[in-house]
């Protein structure tokens, strides 16, 4: 009955305000200005989806028909995107009309035209700039923690609930339709909001004591790239006896109170005993000065964390106070009791420089590259790990991408190609701009090479071609030496006399080797024996070029020939002998030589007779 005379009495009020804005006589003692709490994307920001959307959470309700597409706009390199702006509860939304470009910078702005519902602008336009990603966001939400959780009890009864996203989600999806809490069947009227990646059902009165209400997130709500709950997400609890009335507390800080050397692009980090009401996280309860300056930057809470993120990198060298007043309240309405102060000191002049790539294997322009090797990059300081990744650092085969595994170490990384690479082709190497050093610089640009792999490997065996003297052969010159012909080109260093022998019998001749072209040459110490037989081997320790053996050891055997006659034969004795006298003049003349002569060459030429001058005709035989 008390929830239904609650539901009548907001519906009258809300007719009173249909407007928007006060009644006019009603009186109003707002002067804060609004600020932007938080942005999706933060500022900085990488690897935003391309057809995900852009929020600015506000400090408080603003007047919607303020927040419009020429107060609410991104843009490109100065072109202003196309899009839609839409506004729900304290944020705002742009819908770009197109997917974003890939990895491209894109800067948001929110105009001084923005103004809260008493009429307070923004004091300043507050810009923030974000990179794209590569892909769409495709990723299904889910919702990551609630408050209370599912199964609580002893629930205080005051507060609001909670239910915590794994991303930011679109807040027109989020309403009191889709997120609903019932005391059994009966409705809880109340009213959603949203701020991060946390929604709020917070009940128009108190819940009733010591009951087991049923809260449900709808399937269908979606992030900002309109991606869907995939079905509804319901859990339970049971109030207590009494509400929460304990004040919160600070149980930690990062930076640490004291604290030195602090990275200045370091968000700073506040951690609570209990969950935080995040509408109560703004610019003017969460701040941070610089000596009396107070520093520029989005805030937002999730669950018991609330974050302060510098729009811009924090000055080095640098005492900064941060503060957290006692105007955040936890969920059920109780204010920290009092201003949580803390101090740090920076560190030195940042890292700004944009990393590079010092060397890479193969280099560019390398050819017959081994096909079965890695890639390897190595960059001129400590890279970001998580931004080396088959993404950033790419292989091609034309416009076709090799298929590998990054890995990083020290300053190098590695591609490993899951198969061996194509031989006598023409590859392209990749490492793109988004890869980060650990300061957040990426590279100036992509880095790109070419390299081209080598044949396709030999794996063939060399072959004995032919043999000088051939198998078999006979009447071999004993002062000859052996050659082997191969098939292929072999290792030189492979062909020694321990590779190349020579035997007669169990007996090893003596020799050298040598080696040009596809020939092998063994040149016998000393001349061979004559009519001996002797045996030739080559054996598998010679290899050729890419070290393949012979298959098996060649052996072939020859033999030589007789010894050679080197004496000149001479004439034993004569007949009629020299000087002789008295000589019968029907007598033949004989010759007897050393040794037997070729008949051919005894003739009338080379056995003559003369008397005086002239030539006595006659017959040899």
């Amino acid at each position: 009955m008390r929830n239904a005379q609650v539901g009548i009495l907001l519906l009258l009020v809300s007719q009173l305000f249909a407007c928007g804005d006060p009644l006019v006589g009603w009186p109003t003692d707002d002067l804060t200005a609004p600020t932007v709490s938080s942005t999706n994307p933060g500022p900085a920001g990488t690897g935003a989806p391309i057809n995900g959307t852009i929020t600015a959470t506000f400090s408080e309700e603003l007047d919607p028909g303020t927040v419009v597409g020429t107060t609410f706009y991104v843009q490109q390199a100065g072109t202003t995107v196309a899009g839609a702006v839409t506004y729900a509860g304290v944020t705002a939304v742009f819908t770009p009309t197109s997917s974003l470009a890939v990895n491209t910078l894109y800067t948001a702005t929110v105009t001084t035209g923005v103004m809260d519902l008493a009429g307070n602008a923004l004091v300043a336009n507050h810009a923030w700039s974000f990179t794209t990603g590569a892909a769409p966001d495709t990723t299904f939400p889910t919702v990551s923690s609630t408050t209370p959780a599912n199964g609580a009890v002893d629930v205080a009864f005051n507060a609001p609930l909670s239910a915590v996203f794994s991303e930011a989600m679109d807040p027109l999806t989020l309403t009191d339709v889709t997120f609903t809490l019932l005391d059994g069947t009966n409705p809880v009227v109340g009213t959603v909001s949203y701020v991060g990646v946390t929604a709020l059902f917070t009940p128009a009165a108190p819940l009733d004591p010591s009951v087991l209400y049923t809260a449900t997130i709808m399937a269908g709500v979606l992030d900002l790239a309109g991606n869907e709950l995939v079905e509804d997400y319901v859990w339970t609890f049971t109030t207590g006896l009494a509400p929460d009335t304990t004040a919160p507390e600070v149980n930690s800080t990062s930076p640490a109170a004291g604290e030195t050397l602090v990275p200045f692009n370091q968000n700073l980090v506040v951690v609570f005993n209990e969950s935080m009401d995040p509408l109560t996280f703004t610019n003017v309860t969460f701040l941070v000065l610089d000596g009396i300056n107070p520093v520029a930057g989005s805030v937002s809470c999730v669950g018991v964390t609330a974050t302060f993120n510098p729009d811009v990198a924090l000055a080095a060298d640098t005492v900064y106070t941060a503060t957290v007043t006692s105007g955040v309240k936890d969920l059920a309405g109780n204010a920290l009791a009092a201003n949580h102060v803390w101090t740090f000191t920076t560190g030195p002049v940042p890292d700004t420089m944009a990393p590079e790539v010092s060397s890479t294997t193969p280099a560019d322009g390398d050819e017959d590259v081994a096909f079965n090797g890695n890639l390897s990059v190595v960059f001129s300081e400590v890279m970001d790990p998580l931004t080396i990744t088959t993404e950033t650092f790419r292989l091609q085969d034309g416009t076709t991408p090799v298929p590998g595994t990054v890995t990083y170490i020290g300053r190098a990384a590695s591609f490993n190609p899951t198969a061996a690479l194509t031989p006598n082709t023409v590859y392209t190497a990749t490492v793109r701009a988004a890869a980060s050093d650990l300061a957040g610089n990426p590279l100036a640009a992509d880095y790109v090479w070419m390299f081209t792999t080598g044949p396709a490997a030999d794996i063939t065996a060399p072959e004995v071609s032919s043999t000088i003297p051939a198998a078999g052969a006979t009447l071999v010159a004993f002062n000859a030496n052996l050659t082997a012909v191969f098939s292929e080109p072999m290792e030189p260093l492979t062909l020694t006399t321990t590779t190349f022998k020579l035997a007669a019998g169990l007996t090893a001749v003596p020799g050298a080797v040598t080696y040009v072209g596809v020939t092998a040459t063994f040149n016998p110490t000393a001349d061979l024996a004559p009519n001996t037989l002797y045996t030739a081997t080559l054996t598998t320790g010679a290899k050729d070029l890419a070290d393949n053996p012979l298959v098996a050891s060649h052996s072939w055997t020859f033999t030589t020939g007789p010894v050679p006659d080197t004496t000149a034969p001479q004439v034993s004795s004569t007949y009629p002998a020299n000087g002789a006298t008295a000589v019968a003049f029907n007598a033949n003349l004989l010759a007897v030589f050393s040794e037997a002569m070729d008949p051919l060459t005894i003739t009338t030429a080379s056995f003559k007779l003369l008397a005086g001058a002239t030539v006595i005709p006659g017959a040899v035989t």
